[in-house]
């Protein structure tokens, strides 16, 4: 079942929320779920991302770059 948010916005906000809508062809509402999802999936993706690199860090073969650089005397 589908649920309503509301948010308060300015006369100024409004309107730029609607012309930015208009301007990808979308209704307000499918443009600001749209807009939504995109920075939760960005934020998922960052998460996953730092996730990754730490595991990689934890790994005893991994070196740094700057430590990398001096072993080859770069």
């Amino acid at each position: 079942m589908d649920k309503n948010i509301s948010i308060k916005v300015t006369k100024y906000e409004q309107d730029l929320i609607q012309k930015s809508a208009n301007s990808h062809n979308m209704n307000v509402s499918d443009f600001i779920k749209k807009i939504i999802f995109e920075i939760i999936e960005d934020d998922y993706d960052i998460q996953l991302a730092d996730k990754r690199y730490l595991e990689h860090l934890r790994k005893a073969n991994t070196k740094e770059h700057t430590d990398l650089m001096k072993e080859l005397d770069i």
